[in-house]
């Protein structure tokens, strides 16, 4: 069901140079070598402001909503430090593959 909304949002998208369609795999930007992905920051930072709003007793967020977010919080923190992992064990198997070095 996702994939199919994926391209259906790629298809929607204008037309590549050269008239070719757009296809899901070009949703995905491509990071160049050596730069750090922009994700990682603003996961932080939102993990940060929610962290705050979590610990303002003086917000109208009911106490049930406050568990919830803050279950949801960890699992992702759990789920960001999983991405984090696979990618330096990524980063690590590119730099020793002599086919990634071509």
């Amino acid at each position: 069901m996702r994939g199919t909304a994926v391209n259906a949002i790629a298809a929607s998208l204008p037309l590549q140079a050269g008239g070719q369609p757009n296809t899901a795999d070009q949703l995905s930007p491509r990071v160049p070598a050596g730069t750090r992905h922009r994700s990682a920051e603003g996961r932080s930072k939102f993990a940060a402001l929610l962290a705050d709003i979590l610990e303002d007793a003086d917000n109208a967020l009911p106490y049930e909503m406050r568990v919830l977010l803050a279950e949801m919080l960890a699992e992702w923190d759990g789920l960001g430090s999983k991405i984090d992992a696979v990618n330096r064990q990524l980063v690590t198997e590119a730099k020793s593959s002599e086919a990634c070095g071509r």
